[in-house]
This record gives structure tokens, C-alpha cells and sequence, in this order.
């Protein structure tokens, strides 16, 4: 039976809900997967920002327990480059993880290769 997409994805949807909830199993997506050990060889290391690299953002995820950072350089043509990524442990109703996030924010600067300090 041909279902429209709407409803080939509700099916989908409602049969990882069952796999997920009623099962207590992991659903996995059926098609093509990245293979881990190649994208493993393209990882990059650096100690210094490369050339092409023009700012730095930073996307944050607030938990309960914590607050998680990754800072990403970007460059032209939506280049980027994940440069850090920092964990602040505490509880985010209270102050310290906050201040921990400010402070690291106010403070973090990365290296260019061409010797200047960007910040966040």
C-alpha cells in the first residue's frame, strides 16, 4: 500500500514511539548511515584557529545539573570548526553555574594563526 508522506511519516513516528516506550528498545532509522572510522580520519587537530577562521559563536544547551557550551569558528562559505566544547556542572536554578558560563564567556579567547585573540 502507497501512504502519502504525511502519513508514511506518522507511521514512522508512531512505530519508534512503540519500539521506544512499549518495547524499551532503541529504534533505529533504516537507510543509508555514516561510517564512524571515516569521519574519525577527517577529525582535525589544531592549536591555533585556522586562516580562514573570521568569528566565533557559541551555542549553549541549559540541563537541570548543568550547562554544556561548543564553540564554533566560522569562516567564509559556512565554513566552521568546532573549537572547544566545556561542561559547567551545577544547578542552573542556582547562581555559580552561571557565573561559571559568564565568566568563561567574558574571558575565553582563541588563538589565530595570524597571532591575534578572537573572542566568543
Amino acid at each position: 500500500m502507497l501512504l502519502s508522506p504525511y502519513l508514511e511519516k506518522k507511521a514512522t513516528g508512531d512505530l519508534k514511539t512503540f519500539v521506544n516506550v512499549s518495547l524499551a528498545e532503541t529504534y533505529e532509522e533504516q537507510g543509508e548511515q555514516a561510517d564512524p572510522q571515516s569521519l574519525l580520519a577527517r577529525v582535525e587537530q589544531f592549536d591555533k584557529l585556522p586562516q580562514n577562521a573570521v568569528f566565533i559563536t557559541a551555542g549553549i544547551d541549559v540541563q537541570m545539573d548543568r550547562i554544556e557550551l561548543q564553540a564554533v569558528a566560522w569562516g567564509v562559505d559556512k565554513e566552521s570548526w568546532v573549537v572547544d566544547y566545556k561542561t559547567f556542572h551545577g544547578d542552573t536554578s542556582q547562581k555559580q553555574a552561571w557565573e561559571d558560563l559568564s565568566q568563561y564567556l567574558d574571558c575565553k579567547k582563541f588563538t589565530h594563526e595570524l597571532g591575534k585573540k578572537l573572542p566568543i
